[in-house]
């Protein structure tokens, strides 16, 4: 018994078929399933120190990316990542600040003396950069 060539290519072309739909629902699956890194749900931000609370979730609620202040004015940096992906955070600052600290989760004091970019670079199995903006008045400005 003979069998017939068209058959076998459209047995062939039905695997492969199945093959490349099977590899592009791997490939396009949701975010992160297949890399947690590609997903980046960290925080950074930050608070008028007199108006920041004491832990980090409720300031996360409210918390600006973007902060206008006058000169000498303390503000609250906030920050949260997921531990199991970050274990570390380096902030550094416009003025040349430099911070590192070996958790996820937190808030420090800070006091800008210029205006500019605060980034906050998490790292450890992942690594994720987030940054807000400060800009601080002096004088009768």
């Amino acid at each position: 018994m003979k069998r017939n060539p068209s058959k076998n290519n459209i047995i062939l072309f039905a695997i492969l078929s199945l093959f490349v739909g099977g590899l592009t629902l791997m490939v396009s699956g949701c975010p992160g399933e297949i890399d947690p890194c590609a997903v980046n749900n960290t925080k950074f931000c930050a608070i008028v120190k007199e108006l920041a609370p004491s832990s980090v979730q409720p300031a996360l609620e409210d918390c600006q990316t973007l902060l206008t202040i006058c000169d000498g004015k303390e503000i609250e940096l906030y920050w949260q990542a997921d531990a199991s992906l970050t274990s570390n955070v380096h902030i550094t600052g416009p003025g040349g600040e430099v911070y590192d600290f070996p958790i996820s989760e937190g808030h420090a004091t800070v006091t800008p003396h210029v205006s500019g970019k605060w980034e906050a670079v998490f790292s450890g199995k992942c690594r994720f950069t987030k940054s807000i903006n400060v800009r601080v008045i002096k004088g009768p400005e």
